[in-house]
């Protein structure tokens, strides 16, 4: 019931802290010795030591759950993994937030790619840009610009929703009785200040957490209405935002989606997933095929 991790001191990798696991959960006793180093005559010390990430920041155990056969240490919420020169003052030498110990490399996270054959059109996106001052005062300032949409039956993509980095990345949601849901956290690129790379993501925030971005969607007015903040936010699990946008809009020409779409409508058919042909308005996972104006078939896969 014992662990032992080597590498969590940034300055001697090859210094070990040592744990005790008890029921799903490794705790490391605070204030770990790892080494230490002489500068100007004076030895300076080094403790691994776990922080509280809220207030009163006091020095405690740090403690991780243990998925034991996917290999996997998760920091438990409410502590932070520190380097410190002594084992109770606030001084810092270093400071991990949400330190994920993998016994393998993540996935590597993956853009949205357009699939080919779609025709994306041209909305206009406005909404408030949230914008914070160096004397910490705040303004939301308005902004109109264009985004590109484009519909692939329920899925639906849309590119330039972050306006100021990556701005051609795309995202991908699912439309749902009227509703697209954009899972959080999809991945549109990095970013690099000074030395520092981030990787960039778009979701949500619903006031008090991050969360999926949903937009209700008007087919006659061609308009989608965000339900929440829109976030770009440079991590994938927690709030860590460079640009926060409110009131998000993205308004098409009103004819030009409700008419195709109606024309599509009109030469549909919907079927079961036993082949057993059904009413368009029919729930569940259906197989939907249009006959497009060439000739051509087109096979989708539609939940309601």
């Amino acid at each position: 019931n014992e662990v032992y991790v080597q590498g969590f001191d940034y300055w001697h990798p090859t210094s070990w802290v040592k744990g005790t696991v008890e029921n799903g959960v490794v705790t490391f006793k605070t204030g770990q010795y790892t080494g230490s180093e002489t500068s100007n005559g004076e030895e300076q010390k080094f403790y691994v030591i776990g922080t509280e990430s809220e207030s009163p920041f006091g020095v405690v155990d740090f403690t991780y759950t243990l998925d034991k056969e996917n290999k996997v240490l998760t920091p438990i919420a409410g502590v932070d993994c520190s380097i410190a020169p002594d084992t109770e003052s606030g001084s810092l030498y270093g400071y991990y937030e949400g330190l994920i110990l993998r016994g393998q490399a993540p996935e590597p996270d993956e853009l949205v790619v357009l699939p080919e054959g779609l025709t994306p059109e041209v909305y206009t996106y406005t909404g408030t840009d949230f914008v914070v001052y160096d004397d910490n005062s705040y303004d939301e300032i308005p902004f109109e610009t264009t985004a590109n949409v484009a519909f692939d039956g329920n899925d639906v993509y849309v590119q330039g929703l972050s306006r100021e980095y990556n701005t051609d990345a795309w995202i991908k949601g699912t439309l749902a009785n009227g509703v697209v849901t954009f899972a959080k956290s999809q991945y549109i690129g990095d970013v690099t200040f000074s030395t520092t790379t981030y990787p960039l993501y778009i979701m949500g925030h619903d006031g008090n957490d991050i969360c999926d971005l949903t937009m209700t969607f008007d087919a006659d007015a061609n308009k989608f209405t965000a339900n929440e903040s829109l976030v770009v936010n440079a991590k994938k699990n927690t709030l860590y935002w460079l640009s926060i946008y409110d009131s998000v809009e993205l308004n098409g020409t009103p004819t030009a989606i409700s008419s195709a779409l109606a024309d599509e409508e009109a030469n549909s058919v919907y079927y079961d997933t036993t082949g057993r042909r059904v009413s368009a308005a029919s729930k569940g996972l259906l197989i939907k095929q249009t006959r497009m104006s060439d000739g051509t078939v087109k096979t989708v896969k539609v939940v309601r």
